[in-house]
């Protein structure tokens, strides 16, 4: 079965998020939360960079984001 391409996640699905908190250095008080978008676990597209930049060629930068 081949990989789905970056028009596939951006429509059905497939694009997750992960959460990194932000840490007051001072406190060590979590602050906040950044959520992070992520393409398919082992995919070529899991990585940030490679998931933008593929959205970024197929004009669905907005969309991802």
């Amino acid at each position: 079965m081949a990989a789905p391409t970056i028009g596939e996640l951006v429509r059905h699905g497939g694009i997750h998020a992960v959460y990194q908190p932000i840490v007051d250095l001072k406190t060590g008080d979590v602050v906040a939360y950044e959520a992070l978008a992520r393409g398919p676990v082992g995919s070529g597209l899991e990585s940030p960079d490679r998931l933008f930049g593929a959205a970024r060629q197929a004009g669905l930068l907005a969309e991802l984001d």
